[in-house]
C-alpha cells in the first residue's frame, strides 16, 4: 500500500463488512487512527454499522442501509452540488 503515503486526504467507504469480517473493519479502523485528522471512514450496513465513538472529532460515520441504496443517495446528492 505504498500509495497511501502520498494521500494527504483519505475517505474509505466500507460497504458490507460485518462483524464476520473482522480484518476489513480492523484494517479501515486502524487507518483513521494511524492516518489522523484527514481521514475518515463511511461505514455501510444494514445491520452491523456501528462506528467507533471517538468524542468530539469523530472521523467515523455508520450508515443503516444497504450498500446499493446508500451509492444511490450519494450519487444524488453529489449530482445535486
Amino acid at each position: 500500500m505504498a500509495w497511501l503515503s502520498k494521500v494527504n486526504r483519505l475517505a474509505i467507504i466500507e460497504m458490507g463488512a460485518g462483524m464476520a469480517i473482522p480484518s476489513v473493519r480492523h484494517l479501515g479502523e486502524r487507518l483513521v487512527r494511524t492516518r489522523g485528522k484527514h481521514t475518515k471512514l463511511l461505514r455501510i450496513n444494514p445491520n452491523e454499522s456501528q462506528a467507533p465513538n471517538t468524542g468530539k472529532d469523530n472521523h467515523y460515520y455508520g450508515v443503516n442501509m444497504g450498500a446499493l441504496e446508500a451509492l444511490q443517495q450519494l450519487d444524488g446528492i453529489l449530482q445535486d452540488s
